[in-house]
């Protein structure tokens, strides 16, 4: 029985030594258009671009002439 009573008591402690909250980062330039707030890998406007520019190059990859 001390055993069980030993895995009860480590898991308090190691639940009161859990950090709580997140870090705090700070929020950055975006290297897409220089505007301070996120980065550019969450930059929606970056997000979109990319997305027509995958579209348009798989649209044409099955287009090419030989």
């Amino acid at each position: 029985m001390s055993k069980k009573k030993d895995k009860k008591n480590k898991c308090a402690i190691s639940k009161a030594n859990k950090l709580t909250g997140g870090i705090k980062k700070d929020k950055g330039i975006c290297h897409y258009y220089g505007k301070e707030g996120h980065w550019r890998r969450n930059c929606k406007e970056y997000l979109a671009t990319v997305k027509v520019e995958k579209l348009n190059e798989a649209y044409n990859s099955g287009t090419k002439n030989k």
